[in-house]
């Protein structure tokens, strides 16, 4: 009798597990497709899903989820000790700061209401001169 947790197994569970989740993630896809083919030929108009808005906090939260989830298996394997297997945490660790990076530098400006018309009333002062009304000494 073979043991469940000999190496030939161990090595073979991941990719199922690998298979199942791909056959899941396009069984889901297809299930969408045919959902948004049936709402066009009646006629129903679709609308966007998410704003632009809405998809920056979603990859802002997803890098936030990767990130911990990085930092929690480096911390799981730097227990065995230090070697090339921590690289299983320092991966996707390294993927999730990037995507709360990224997310964070395309957010557009927030900018107050009180500072915009502050500065349109400075850009719109004539009493600033113009380039050649001013006059260099030599």
């Amino acid at each position: 009798m073979t043991d469940f947790f000999s190496p030939d197994n161990l090595l073979f569970s991941p990719i199922v597990l690998a298979v199942l989740v791909v056959i899941l993630v396009i069984t889901l896809r297809w299930f969408v497709h045919r959902e948004r083919m049936a709402l066009i030929s009646r006629g129903v108009p679709i609308e966007n899903k998410r704003s632009k808005a809405e998809r920056q906090k979603v990859c802002m939260a997803m890098g936030v989820f990767v990130s911990l989830l990085g930092l929690a298996l480096t911390i799981g394997l730097a227990t065995i000790g230090i070697g090339p297997w921590l690289l299983a945490g320092l991966i996707p660790l390294a993927i999730g700061l990037s995507l709360v990076l990224g997310s964070l530098v395309l957010k557009p400006a927030i900018v107050d209401t009180k500072e915009k018309e502050a500065t349109e009333d400075f850009i719109e002062d004539e009493s600033i001169p113009d380039s050649e009304t001013i006059e260099l000494g030599n």
